[in-house]
């Protein structure tokens, strides 16, 4: 094959929108139980020494969260959807793949929020945003979870609706 076919190939391949990760893979159950804010399921599915990291948290000014165990990353889920008042979370992949136990999905997220918890005198907020997680497979668990979270996005999202309210 020539590199002129050959790029024509793989310009094909990766203009096509990548889905390799089934309903059932243990990564989109994991973030349909988060989801569905079922936080013993999203326990359940993770290693007892699993690491949770997101260093985009550094937006807020704030050092990256960095966890090193089941129970903190269940407990930091949970606490922080209460004290959002989070009532619901939306996912929907855009796209997925797997290499070597290693799955990467880039997902749109809608988070149902307390209108309080951003200083807006509505009862709930629907506030859009993007993700990036990586999350690592090994003996049918979650031994790591990244997520490169788009808080730029869902922060301007939320300043728009202050400015409209004005």
């Amino acid at each position: 094959m020539t590199p002129r076919i050959c790029a024509g190939v793989l310009i094909c391949l990766f203009s096509l929108p990548i889905n390799a990760c089934d309903d059932n893979s243990l990564p989109i159950r994991y973030l349909q139980a988060i989801q569905a804010l079922e936080w013993d399921t999203q326990g359940n599915m993770l290693a007892e020494d699993a690491r949770y990291y997101d260093p985009t948290m550094v937006h807020y000014d704030r050092p990256a969260i960095e966890l090193f165990n089941r129970a903190d990353i269940v407990a930091f889920w949970r606490s922080s959807s209460e004290v959002s008042g989070t009532s619901a979370i939306r996912y929907t992949v855009r796209s997925c793949f797997e290499t070597a136990d290693h799955y990467v999905l880039h997902y749109d997220i809608l988070v149902d929020v307390a209108g309080s918890f951003w200083d807006i005198d509505e009862e709930t907020l629907s506030i859009p945003g993007q993700v990036m997680s990586v999350i690592r497979v090994a003996n049918g668990l979650i031994v790591e979870h990244i997520d490169y979270v788009d808080y730029a996005g869902g922060d301007a999202f939320v300043e728009s609706l202050k400015a409209s309210s004005k």
